[in-house]
């Protein structure tokens, strides 16, 4: 019976130790995979970015609204710096 348990010992021995082996071997996959997956999303996120302001002056039909605060360079309209001085004055 002796030599039963000790063979079930050194069998969960080598099982604990291949479960330790490929451990070792899945952590660095692990963390390659979370960096892939963080790089599959960052367009998602910068798509999401972009297209949050045009989404917001975008009027019905599909077609955006003229800015008329700013060019789109962020230079003020002739309009919008006029408005300023009237609201300065």
């Amino acid at each position: 019976m002796g030599s039963l348990l000790e063979r079930l010992a050194e069998r969960e021995r080598a099982a604990r130790d291949r479960v330790e082996q490929l451990r070792g071997q899945t952590d660095p996959l692990t963390a390659q995979l979370a960096e892939a997956e963080s790089a599959m999303t960052r367009p998602e996120t910068t798509r999401e970015s972009v297209l949050a302001p045009a989404a917001e002056d975008e009027a019905p039909g599909g077609y955006l609204r003229p800015s008329r605060s700013a060019s789109p360079i962020g230079v003020p309209s002739a309009q919008a710096r006029a408005q300023a001085v009237q609201t300065a004055v």
